[in-house]
């Protein structure tokens, strides 16, 4: 299976390659997957049980995006894009549950929302998972605004249309776009969006060229897990169905308070008459075996 794919052709007409992402890759076999398995579910096939249809993805390394890292996003990020944006770090809510959010499931009055969460190995086609999460009070704060200006009759998040999607009449496989209206942003756009952005910020800031989307998540639990040291409350934010997911990702927040609390303590202890006494024993020891 190649990972690349054609990118034109050079001065030459020889055909030029570009890279494609094992995800990219693996979401254009998902239509052969689900036909296989199909044919195999309903139709009594046999299917070899380690036959696999996909490659590995690349290992994420999961990390926080610093307030620096955050400004120069800001900056860099087109403008109607800072809504989703602000909400997805105060929320940690994946990009599909943001693009999907609409109005109908925001309660204001009793400060939730309920959006479509990640689907599970064993939920039947078509199923659509959700959950409902608490708002604080600047998510509360964003939604009220949004709703109220009634950008849109349904989504929550939208882009104002460029005209160039699909060429200068601005259709595309998605309908015909009109200059100047707003449309919901889908995943895909999302995607492409941030890609183009985040290089812009990578010129001002390199280290932004490393952070994902998904990144703003991450983000989100490591600020909450620090600031209430609870696990079982960014459990419940985080939708994780046990409390040991959350700590594997996390862990290193909670390892890094340990950290600062120690030092803090054994700042206090240095003074100490009987840890002074411990340590030049020890450093006594470490003379002789360094002698003898």
């Amino acid at each position: 299976m190649t990972t690349t794919r054609g990118a034109g052709r050079d001065d030459h007409g020889r055909a030029l390659q570009k890279q494609v992402s094992h995800s990219t890759v693996n979401r254009t076999m998902q239509t052969f997957r689900a036909a296989l398995y199909h044919v195999r579910d309903n139709h009594e096939a046999f299917l070899k049980p380690h036959l696999k249809f996909g490659i590995t993805k690349e290992v994420a390394i999961r990390r926080e995006a610093s307030e620096a890292e955050e400004a120069a996003l800001v900056d860099a990020l087109r403008q109607d894009y800072h809504d989703i944006f602000a909400f997805a770090l105060l929320s940690g809510i994946r990009e599909t549950g943001l693009c999907t959010l609409e109005r109908s499931k925001v309660d204001l009055y009793n400060g939730e929302v309920t959006f479509q969460s990640k689907r599970h190995r064993d939920d039947p086609p078509g199923f659509i998972r959700c959950e409902t999460q608490a708002l604080g009070p600047l998510e509360a704060a964003l939604l009220a605004e949004i709703m109220a200006a009634r950008r849109h009759p349904k989504y929550i998040f939208t882009y104002v249309a460029q005209g160039k999607k699909g060429g200068k009449g601005g259709s595309g496989k998605h309908g015909v776009f009109e200059k100047g209206k707003r449309y919901p942003i889908t995943v895909e756009a999302l995607t492409t969006r941030w890609q183009r952005d985040r290089a812009k910020a990578a010129k001002i800031l390199p280290s932004v060229a490393t952070i994902r989307w998904h990144d703003l998540r991450h983000t989100f639990a490591s600020r909450l897990l620090r600031k209430t040291r609870n696990p079982a409350w960014v459990q419940k934010a985080m939708g994780h169905a046990d409390i040991k997911t959350t700590m594997r990702h996390y862990a290193h927040v909670l390892n890094d308070d340990v950290r600062a609390a120690k030092a803090e303590m054994q700042g206090d202890q240095a003074a100490s008459p009987i840890l002074q006494k411990l340590r030049g024993t020890l450093q006594g020891r470490l003379s002789l075996k360094l002698v003898g």
